[in-house]
């Protein structure tokens, strides 16, 4: 299940419904800065396999992580919006 908040008054948790479960890809689409390995990946997709449309969805996901950046810090982030959105809509 994914996250859950306590409902009104009754002191149960109940599912947050915007917080599924991710595909098994977003969830390991780390940002850019979290500096896992090729060894790390590498024995990860050894385990689980990439599903078909991988490589796009993740740049959807990066592009997503820096768009927020991007909305929270300022220009410094446009760089790397404009070019992952060059190459998805080549």
């Amino acid at each position: 299940m994914g996250q859950t908040s306590m409902g009104a008054g009754a002191g149960q948790p109940r599912p947050v419904p915007a917080a599924g479960q991710p595909f098994t890809s977003r969830r390991l689409v780390p940002p850019p800065c979290a500096g896992f390995s090729s060894a790390f990946w590498s024995a990860y997709h050894e385990l689980i396999p990439r599903a078909p449309g991988f490589e796009e969805r993740e740049q959807i996901y990066l592009l997503y992580h820096y768009l927020n950046h991007l909305n929270l810090f300022g220009d410094s982030y446009y760089g790397q919006c404009a070019n992952i959105l060059s190459r998805l809509t080549r």
